[in-house]
C-alpha cells in the first residue's frame, strides 16, 4: 500500500527479491578461484538471503511512512518565502523515490534511505524559523544538484558519477540536518573535487 502512490506492488515485490539477491551474492569480498570456494559463497549467499530480505523489507517500510508523511507536510506549507527550498526538496524526493527506485539504487545507498529522510524532515521542521538560512544552503547546493539531474540518465551507472551522485545526499545532510551523521566526510570542497572527476568521464 506505501508502495502504490509511485509503482506497482508486482513490480515492488521483484525489485526487493533483485535487491536481496545482489545483497546476498554480489557484495561478497570472497576471492573465486576455483570451484570450491564459488560452492562457499553460493552456500553463505543462500544462508544470508532471507535475512537480508527481511532487513530490506525494513528499510524500506521505514523509508515509506516518512516519505508520506512528508508529501502530506509539503502540501500544508505554502508560505512563498519557502518555495525555493520547498522545490528543492520535491525535486530530492523525486530523485530519491520512483518508480523502480529499489531496483536501480545499490543496496549500500539503500541503507541510508532512512538517514536521508528524517534528514528532510529536520530540514522542514526547521524552515519556518530558519527559512532565510535555507535559501542560502539551498542556493549552494543548486549548481551541483542541476550537473546531478543533466547528466544522470546518460551516466548514472558510472561509479565517478554514482559516488558524485550520493555525495550530494551526505552534503545535504551536512547543511539541513547537521545533528545527524554523514556516512562519509563531506564539505562543498570535497564535492567540488568530486565533481571535477566527473568532468574528467565528460571529455
Amino acid at each position: 500500500m506505501s508502495y502504490a502512490t509511485v509503482g506497482g506492488c508486482n513490480d515492488l515485490k521483484l525489485s526487493i527479491i533483485d535487491a536481496s539477491i545482489e545483497q546476498s551474492f554480489f557484495y561478497t569480498k570472497n576471492n573465486i578461484r576455483d570451484k570450491e570456494a564459488f560452492t562457499e559463497s553460493l552456500q553463505q549467499g543462500s544462508n544470508n538471503l532471507v535475512n537480508n530480505a527481511n532487513e530490506i523489507c525494513e528499510i524500506l517500510s521505514t523509508t515509506f511512512d516518512s516519505y508520506h508523511k512528508i508529501k502530506k507536510q509539503l502540501k500544508k506549507m505554502t508560505k512563498p518565502n519557502w518555495l525555493v527550498s520547498l522545490n528543492d526538496i520535491q525535486s530530492q524526493l523525486d530523485h530519491l523515490i520512483y518508480e523502480d527506485f529499489i531496483y536501480y539504487t545499490a543496496t549500500e545507498y539503500l541503507k541510508n534511505y532512512p538517514r536521508y529522510l528524517q534528514a528532510i524532515q529536520l530540514r522542514l521542521d526547521k524552515l519556518q524559523e530558519a527559512a532565510e538560512r535555507d535559501r542560502q544552503y539551498t542556493y549552494i547546493l543548486a549548481p551541483y544538484w542541476q550537473h546531478y539531474i543533466a547528466l544522470n540518465d546518460e551516466y548514472f551507472e558510472h561509479p565517478v558519477f554514482s559516488l558524485y551522485r550520493w555525495m550530494l545526499e551526505e552534503y545535504r545532510v551536512s547543511l539541513f540536518a547537521q545533528g545527524l551523521k554523514t556516512q562519509i566526510p563531506i564539505s562543498e570542497k570535497r564535492l567540488e573535487k568530486q565533481w571535477q572527476e566527473v568532468k574528467k568521464i565528460l571529455e
